[in-house]
């Protein structure tokens, strides 16, 4: 049986790389989520700019608000997108070349334990980062059911 400071520190290591992997999947996750809010509201918006072009020339005051409001809507979206989008790469320690000088001096043991403190620094770094990131995801995706809702009633009172 291994001495219980090698069992601990392979846990220690492990536990860590793996939250820093699950960190970098929640980004990727969020990443994913922002390029699909972008791509529906981008074509959410011509699509009822279309279908209000074409109604009939009487259409209400009230639709052609209602639209110009989910442009704004549209346009505070796109903000809150970009800076999703801004949201600083991911910390990835350790750095490659220092993993290996260390690898060259360091035994096994000793490495483990400093790899998982490298995980460890970056979790600190990245979790702001992504805390950041899904308050801007969230409010996307709150503008883009506002921004659904203010197209569905211009249309609505459109063809009403």
């Amino acid at each position: 049986m291994a001495e219980p400071s090698i069992v601990a520190d392979e846990t220690y290591y492990h536990v860590a790389s793996s939250r820093l992997d699950e960190q970098i999947q929640r980004g990727n996750a969020l990443d994913a989520k922002v390029s699909t809010v972008f791509g529906f509201s981008a074509a959410l918006l011509p699509l009822f700019g279309a279908l209000l072009a074409v109604s009939k020339a009487d259409r209400p005051k009230s639709a052609t608000t209602l639209y110009l409001m989910a442009i704004a809507v549209y346009c505070v979206l796109l903000v809150f997108v970009y800076l999703a989008y801004q949201v600083a790469k991911s910390s990835l320690r350790p750095d490659l070349e220092t993993l290996k000088e260390n690898c060259e001096r360091y035994p096994e043991e000793t490495m483990r334990a400093w790899v998982g403190n490298e995980c460890l620094l970056s979790i600190a770094a990245n979790e702001p980062r992504l805390r950041a990131k899904t308050f801007r995801v969230a409010w996307a995706l709150r503008l883009l059911a506002l921004d659904a809702l203010l197209l569905a009633l211009a249309a609505f009172f459109s063809i009403r």
